[in-house]
């Protein structure tokens, strides 16, 4: 029988970094016997570029298990989870299924998605605010409820393993963030690391894939989300890629955020922690953690280092030079044939 091992994330914890090595590793992982199929813009996923993983594969309708097998995308945590879904495009492989999902403590799990929301959705609401009106939030395409759509989404893979009696290896990534990859191919090859580890290539020109932003990089991403629409490319993207060393920071949280978080997510932990049989396994964090590890008090004046204010005018001029080509092509293209 052979192996499919799914890795389907979730959202925000590490899953970029873990794609980018096994696309690096994916020649060592066949010659022990196991494929990672890399099917587009390999180089990038090796340079630890963002990506979504190779998981669309398994939706191909040709696609067809000859191998011991490894996906990954944070993309399968929702569209495998439901029950007809699972069947259809993994139980029908008869295999030996092993599906590694990583989770996150409360807090870390809200200030990252706030993030993603902010560098990637357009998203303008600053982290208090966020935080205040997460519990509003009425389906899991709502941007407030989606964090408490995650641990809902744990809960679901939990009951679908006792119920198709696979393997779920149920990690927290605060727990493992500095082990991470090490953690990861342990789940896989726990009695074969010693020869993981002679042929495993495990270094990235770096090693914040995706990493969050500086507390003036959000700020100046919000006002951009403000006024122009898909600014994220020369903004957020650019200062990922090309300052990824660049270490983030997590925003000012009020005491009225923290407890309305607090409230809202208690219930969901304990009952994740009820099923893995440790009050341990998820935390939410206390706030005087918080307070230790985030801002002291809001942001009222923005800082960049020259390295920062370099990559951004040189990105927002040849983008406004873009734009600006654009509108002239559309306003003269029917005087200006050359247009």
């Amino acid at each position: 029988m052979k192996q499919l091992i799914l890795h389907i994330g979730h959202a925000k914890t590490g899953t970029s970094y873990i794609q980018s090595l096994l696309a690096k590793n994916h020649s060592s992982l066949k010659k022990i016997g196991y494929e990672y199929p890399v099917h587009r813009h390999p180089s990038k996923f090796k340079k630890g570029l963002i990506s979504s993983g190779n998981g669309e594969i398994l939706f191909n309708s040709n696609f067809v298990l000859e191998n011991d097998t490894i996906f990954s995308s944070e993309l399968l945590f929702y569209s495998l989870s439901n029950e007809k879904t699972l069947e259809n495009k993994v139980l029908n492989h008869n295999s030996k299924l092993t599906i590694i999902l990583y989770t996150r403590n409360v807090f870390e799990m809200i200030c990252s998605l706030w993030g993603q929301l902010v560098k990637r959705n357009g998203f303008t609401e600053d982290i208090n605010t966020f935080m205040l009106n997460i519990d509003k939030g009425l389906n899991k395409s709502d941007n407030k409820s989606a964090a408490k759509s995650y641990y809902d989404n744990v809960l679901f893979w939990i009951k679908a393993s006792k119920k198709y009696k696979f393997k779920l290896i149920l990690r927290n990534y605060s727990d493992h963030k500095k082990d991470l990859i090490e953690d990861f191919l342990t789940c896989i090859f726990n009695d074969k690391m010693e020869l993981i580890k002679k042929n495993f290539d495990f270094k990235l020109p770096y090693y914040n894939v995706n990493r969050s932003l500086t507390e003036s990089e959000y700020f100046l991403q919000q006002e951009f989300n403000k006024y122009l629409k898909n600014s994220s490319n020369f903004i957020s993207d650019i200062l990922v890629e090309k300052l990824p060393n660049v270490k983030s920071e997590i925003p000012y949280i009020g005491l009225s955020a923290y407890n309305a978080v607090n409230d809202d997510f208690k219930e969901l932990v304990y009952n994740i922690n009820k099923q893995m049989g440790s009050n341990k396994f998820l935390k939410i964090e206390s706030y005087r953690y918080l307070k230790s590890i985030s801002n002291k008090k809001q942001l009222d004046t923005l800082t960049f280092t020259g390295k920062q204010m370099e990559i951004l005018v040189k990105s927002i001029s040849a983008e406004l030079n873009i734009s600006l080509y654009d509108v002239l092509k559309n306003k003269f293209k029917k005087k200006f044939k050359i247009f």
